[in-house]
């Protein structure tokens, strides 16, 4: 019974913490203009991005 509660509270946590990172990244995304996805993109950390990067120069 307490080992169903902690794998609920478990489960849970993790899901939560899932939902929230979603969101931090879907605000930043609107808040820059510029997908989440590119900020680990090799090519845009280096400004060699053609999509992103000459647009802000």
């Amino acid at each position: 019974m307490i080992a169903n509660i902690i794998a609920v509270a478990i489960i849970v946590f993790w899901a939560g913490f899932v939902v929230l990172s979603v969101l931090k990244k879907k605000r930043r995304e609107r808040k820059n203009g510029i997908p989440a996805g590119c900020y680990s993109c090799k090519s845009f950390q280096s400004g060699m991005c053609k999509l992103h990067c000459e647009e802000r120069k």
